[in-house]
Order: C-alpha cells, then structure tokens, then sequence
C-alpha cells in the first residue's frame, strides 16, 4: 500500500515502510470500528524556521497511521506516526524544521486506517521575518513660543498619550507668570524669582523632552545691536539654568532671522542655533487650517526631519488650548514608522543663516 497521497495541496508526507502495513487485524476487542476521525489544530512554537504542528485523532478502534502534510512543501521532518488501537481521540504533535523565514504556510493532518482516509481542515500560520529590524526613522518636532499655561500642558498631554517627545524653544519671558508675561514694571530679577510657569517647563522636561531659548520677548534680531542680541539670549538661558539646572545650548531666532551679531554671540557661549526642515505655518492660523499643517508636514517629511510648530496662546486659543492637527499628526507620523527625537547640542541639524529666512511669524 502506498501512503504517500497526493492531492490538490502540494504535500510533503514520508511515511516509513515499516509503519505502511499495520496490522489490518488490529482492533480494539467488541468494538465498533471505522475510518479515524481527525481535527488539525493550530500551530504552535513558530519561529522564522520552525513549527510545531498540533491535531488530534481518534482511531476508531483500529491501528491507525498519521501524518502531517503542508504547502509549501518546505521542511525535512519526517512526520509519520502509528496509533494503537482506541476509541478516544490521541493528541498528536511534530516538530517541523527546515521552514523559511516570512512565509505563509497551511498544513493538515492525515490519517489512514483499514476503513479508509481521513483529512483535516487546512489550518494557516506564518513564520516571521529573520534578519535586523526594519532601520528607524526620526523625526524632530520643535515648538516655539511657549510655555503658556492652559497650551503648553495640552501639547504634552498628546505628545504623551502617543509616546512622542518634542524640543520646546520658549520664550523667556513667558516663563513667568499664568499670562504668559513678566509684568513690565517688574525688574527682571524680581521676575526671576516668581517664575509662574517654571514648573510647566520642569514638567516638560521630566516627561522626556527638551527645552531651548527663543530669545527674551521675541523680537526682530536685525532690530537689535551686538549687546541687546547679548541680552536677549543671556537671560534667556540664564532663567533656564536657574529653573530647571540645564543648559541645554539651544536656540532659535524669533522669525527665522538670525544675525550676524546673533551668530557672533552664540558661538561665543557654544550655543547653536537650529532650524527646521519644515514649517508648516501653523502660526498663521487665521490662513492655514489643520488639515493643512498635517499635509505640510507628512509630504516633506524624511529621516532626521526638524518640524517648527508652535505652543503659543496666539496659536492654539483657535483650539480651545488643544492644537486640532497634533494628535492626528503624530498618528499619521507613528504609521509612518517614524520614532520622536529631541534635538541635543551638536547634532546634525538644519542651521540659521544670518540674514536668511526673515518670515511674518505672528
């Protein structure tokens, strides 16, 4: 007898010549015989090489052989199996090896007694990728202007809630008070002492961000001499350094505009001043609508990409305090196979010129 079947579904099946004639004779005393029952079970143990195929079967009462077959016809097991004698059905399990990496297979259980052939139903599984994971992709979002109390915090509660991190440039005199300014008959040390939003900053950094200046009150750098530039970015970073115990010796000019008295300080302080790939003009958000800012961004996007957004109350009171475009965005990004980065000093990152790129940033 032959038992090496052939159907439609390409199989592998070796049935050793020993195991081909069981005893025809064979039965289980005063019991009813019949073809054997048989119930293919998912596979178990899938590596990108391997499988352990799973079934069972019920001789039904005569000397029943089993095996397994599958397409494609991959693997060198022989899987041939002898079943005394029984009524109950009798788990069988073989370990299949010799299987390629990334492929979808189906396989089934057969099993052969005196009154006949019995198949199971083609049962699928996939063996995974081998080799490095897929190379990661980064992308930088940076948020200008901030902190402000009631929209920073809600930029973080969505970076957070997507496992995103950000670089936010603030703004130093919005480090003060609920409303965003030091008032301006205070001194700037009393400011510095009454810092209303130092806590907001310190949040953002314990939740894995990273904080830069973008200068004192954000005003037009060409506007300013060698020593007001000094100023702007001095104190700036030197209320960073007092609230949070971190330099991190980063800026950005207010309206992209950097200077030569700007580049002049900044290098002497070993400061760098960082840029952005894209910019998306949410500022402009009497114009741009969220949907726009998320199609700026998803068609420019590349690996190591530096996104300016912004947190600023003129941005964000559109929203209610919520950016509409952020959580849609980071989902868009993460489908992507994009990861979030936080911008350090030395990278590689998109610089400010002077004299290059002056825009109507409200």
């Amino acid at each position: 007898m032959n038992m090496r079947w052939k159907a439609t579904l390409a199989a592998v099946i070796v049935v050793p010549a020993a195991a081909v004639f069981l005893a025809g004779s064979a039965t289980a005393p005063n019991a009813k015989t019949a073809a054997p029952v048989v119930v293919t079970l998912a596979a178990s143990g899938v590596t990108a090489t391997s499988a352990t195929f799973n079934a069972t079967v019920n001789p039904n009462g005569l000397a029943t052989t089993v095996w397994f077959q599958w397409q494609p016809a991959d693997g060198d097991t022989n899987t041939a199996r002898a079943i005394g004698v029984g009524t109950s059905p009798v788990p069988v399990s073989v370990t299949i090896t010799g299987l390629k990496p990334g492929t979808a297979y189906k396989y089934q259980v057969a099993a052969w007694n005196s009154k006949g052939t019995k198949l199971g139903a083609l049962t699928p599984f996939t063996t995974p990728v081998t080799g490095p994971p897929p190379p990661t992709k980064t992308v930088y979002l940076t948020f200008d202007d901030g902190p402000t109390a009631g929209y920073t915090n809600e930029v973080l509660a969505d970076l957070t809630a997507a496992g995103a991190h950000a670089t936010f440039f603030e703004i130093g005199q919005s480090t003060y008070t609920a409303s965003g300014m030091c008032p301006g008959t205070a001194s700037y040390n009393s400011c510095l002492t009454s810092a209303g939003n130092a806590g907001l900053v310190r949040v953002l950094l314990a939740a894995g961000n990273q904080i830069g200046t973008h200068s004192w009150d954000h005003p037009d750098f060409a506007s300013l001499s060698a020593a007001q530039t000094a100023t702007e970015v001095s104190r700036a970073r030197n209320l960073q350094i007092a609230i949070t115990g971190q330099d991190s010796k980063l800026f950005r000019y207010p309206y992209n505009f950097a200077t030569a008295a700007g580049a002049n300080y900044l290098a002497s302080q070993g400061i760098q001043a960082v840029g952005a790939d894209i910019d998306p003009s949410d500022w402009n958000w009497q114009l741009v609508t969220d949907t726009d800012v998320i199609t700026a961004v998803m068609t420019q996007v590349h690996n190591g990409a530096v996104v300016q957004l912004h947190d600023g109350q003129d941005v964000l009171g559109r929203d209610g305090g919520h950016p509409g475009y952020l959580p849609g965005l980071l989902t868009q990004l993460k489908a992507a196979g994009y990861t979030f980065g936080t911008l350090t000093n030395g990278g590689n990152y998109p610089r400010q010129i002077a004299g290059i790129g002056k825009r109507s940033e409200s």
